[in-house]
């Protein structure tokens, strides 16, 4: 979905050693692929320092911020979908 939505130079959801890449997939197929009304890259993770991680290691006290940033190593891929009712 990623392909049908999101800006090739947006499609990323994890970094790593200076490389980008798509490592979540979201498929749909059917009468699923009518629904889907959306679907975007939400860059919370990866664009972070790594000093804000979720790993406490490298996240020292002073620097906690209990919000969606940097709460993992990927981003969440958000699909949009309109499902008929019935169903």
């Amino acid at each position: 979905m990623t392909k049908r939505f999101v800006p090739e130079r947006q499609r990323y959801g994890y970094l790593f050693d200076g490389l980008a890449g798509e490592l979540d997939h979201a498929l749909a197929g059917g009468h699923l692929r009518t629904w889907v009304t959306g679907a975007t890259i939400w860059h919370i993770n990866s664009d972070e320092r790594r000093i804000l991680d979720y790993h406490t290691e490298f996240n020292p006290p002073g620097l906690y911020r209990p919000d969606a940033c940097r709460s993992s190593d990927h981003d969440p891929l958000v699909v949009g979908l309109n499902v008929p009712s019935g169903r």
